[in-house]
């Protein structure tokens, strides 16, 4: 799939069609959705922080899904397939480690976007 914004290449990621030139996620040309922030990096996996425009707060998609997805309630809805977790940039990487770790000693490595603000990699201690 195209960006919207710069026509580049895509690629599919839980926050939608996420465009590495762009810095995160536009759904219309000239405005980024979800701006890529920071990357925590492990032995659990690699995840991106974003900053969700349409809330104004950081977010950050758990490794593991939620449970019972394909329970359906008596309503005739469902549990989405990801949990997100909202909160202040700080809190939000605190809420990450422990899917990075994967379980093991190890620190879980912190690296700032491109798009990031200096404000941003300041909280990051970068």
């Amino acid at each position: 799939m195209a960006c919207v914004s710069c026509k580049g290449d895509t690629v599919d990621n839980p926050w939608g069609p996420w465009c590495d030139a762009c810095g995160g996620v536009s759904f219309k040309p000239g405005q980024l959705f979800f701006r890529h922030v920071a990357t925590v990096d492990g032995p659990g996996g690699r995840f991106p922080i974003v900053y969700d425009v349409s809330t104004s707060d950081y977010a950050y998609i758990l490794k593991d899904p939620n449970p019972d997805v394909d329970k359906i309630d008596g309503d005739g809805f469902h549990r989405p397939s990801a949990q997100v977790v909202h909160g202040s940039l700080d809190a939000v990487i605190a809420i990450s480690y422990p899917d990075v770790r994967g379980g093991g000693p190890d620190q879980p490595s912190l690296f700032p976007s491109p798009a990031s603000t200096p404000e941003e990699r300041q909280l990051m201690g970068v």
